[in-house]
């Protein structure tokens, strides 16, 4: 959706009129100088701003991005930063990231994914505060935001 940006330009222009004495045949030193103000409007076409990460809570029906796969985008996040403590080698704190329904049953604190509220999500709060995965290397931020888009998109299993 583009939106029309209006911009007004103030373009000062300064006129200096020189008088001449009729009788000395020379300039007088009398100078009147004169400021006139044009106003022009410009009308820009821009595209809105796009964030990096969506920060409040959207549906599925809302978002005009394209769905995140629980399957294809999702799990290989879990597979690779998650699993290791949270399903393979062992189920740290209850929690199974192996498959989607695990996943949502949460935690031995409870849930640990809000479908449509990425934010206060425990899982994002924990990854974004540093505090997970514990061990590895730490996901980049557009996998982060990729998360956070599948459970703002209402965290389908799809």
């Amino acid at each position: 959706m583009k939106t029309l940006l209006k911009s007004v330009l103030i373009l000062p222009m300064v006129f200096v009129f020189a008088a001449c004495s009729a009788s000395a045949g020379t300039q007088s030193p009398d100078v009147v100088a004169e400021t006139a103000v044009t106003a022009v409007v410009v009308e820009t076409e821009v595209e809105p701003t796009k964030t990096s990460a969506t920060l409040e809570p959207t549906s599925a029906l809302q978002s005009s991005e394209e769905l995140v796969s629980f399957q294809s985008d999702v799990m290989p996040f879990f597979m690779g930063y998650c699993a290791n403590c949270h399903g393979i080698e062992r189920v740290s704190r209850g929690l199974d990231l192996q498959t989607y329904e695990s996943a949502m049953k949460g935690s031995q604190n409870g849930a640990m994914i809000i479908p449509g509220d990425a934010l206060n999500s425990p899982l994002v709060k924990s990854i974004l505060a540093g505090k997970m995965p514990k061990k590895g290397p730490k996901p980049s931020e557009a996998e982060v935001e990729l998360l956070m888009r599948w459970i703002n998109q209402g965290a389908l299993n799809n």
